[in-house]
């Protein structure tokens, strides 16, 4: 990750590790979360939004290679509220063989 990407992160209030903010105009698909979300699936370098409420969250995917799962609350802090939501992490196309 760049000294840019990684400054960009944390001025956003973002896990560097896991996500940086995204143009709400990029992403492939929109995920909605509700009280009855347990899990979300996204692919390593996926731009995806993600509605929690009222409010829409566009995150690029970029965690780390090793880390398959981590908290939603990770990445969109309302989600805290919903309980344990785990973001489940599938590795690009280009590192599945890896």
């Amino acid at each position: 990750m760049s000294f840019v990407r990684l400054a960009l992160a944390l001025v956003a209030g973002l896990p560097a590790a896991v996500a940086h903010a995204a143009d709400h105009a990029a992403p492939a698909r929109l995920l909605h979360v509700t009280p009855h979300t347990r899990h979300l699936s996204v692919t390593e370098g996926e731009t995806v939004s993600i509605r929690v409420g009222g409010a829409t969250y566009t995150r690029l995917i970029a965690a780390p290679r090793g880390v398959r799962a981590f908290s939603l609350s990770e990445l969109v802090p309302a989600a805290i509220a919903l309980g344990e939501i785990r973001v489940l992490v599938a590795p690009a196309r280009r590192q599945a063989g890896a």
